[in-house]
């Protein structure tokens, strides 16, 4: 199952630049981005799919079961009070919760993270000095 270590992959840079994206495309929304910040640094979300990009997520909030986010449906779906009842905020013809932003968000965080990981791996093999095998002459 993918994770994300918050505390190693992202750091306040990227979290601030979250916040100021959403609140830019749609201020109305910026309440909602630093609340979705706030369950992904509280380690509130877990992604229930396995595999690299995650589509459902449980989110623990007030109510006593977690919340379900589900990014793969045609729309994205969470069962809390505000997405059920009042849809959220509507923006670019989709709704978002608090919950939805965290799970869209982790997955960002997450591809981000696995980018690092590659781009890492790519330049310590490139930089990597050649050894000679062992009883190789010199």
């Amino acid at each position: 199952m993918p994770s994300l270590d918050l505390s190693k992959s992202t750091t306040l840079s990227d979290l601030q630049f979250f916040v100021s994206t959403v609140a830019g495309k749609c201020p109305a929304l910026q309440g909602r981005a630093l609340s979705a910040v706030a369950i992904l640094t509280a380690d509130l979300i877990a992604p229930i799919d396995t595999g690299p990009s995650p589509k459902r997520f449980s989110v623990k909030g007030s109510a006593l079961e977690p919340y379900s986010v589900d990014l793969g449906a045609e729309t994205e779906q969470c069962d809390c009070a505000d997405f059920v009842y009042r849809g959220g905020i509507e923006w670019n013809g989709r709704h978002y919760c608090k919950h939805t932003l965290a799970a869209l968000a982790y997955c960002a965080f997450l591809k981000a993270s696995a980018r690092k990981a590659r781009g890492t791996q790519r330049f310590c093999q490139h930089r990597r000095p050649a050894v000679a095998p062992l009883g190789a002459a010199a």
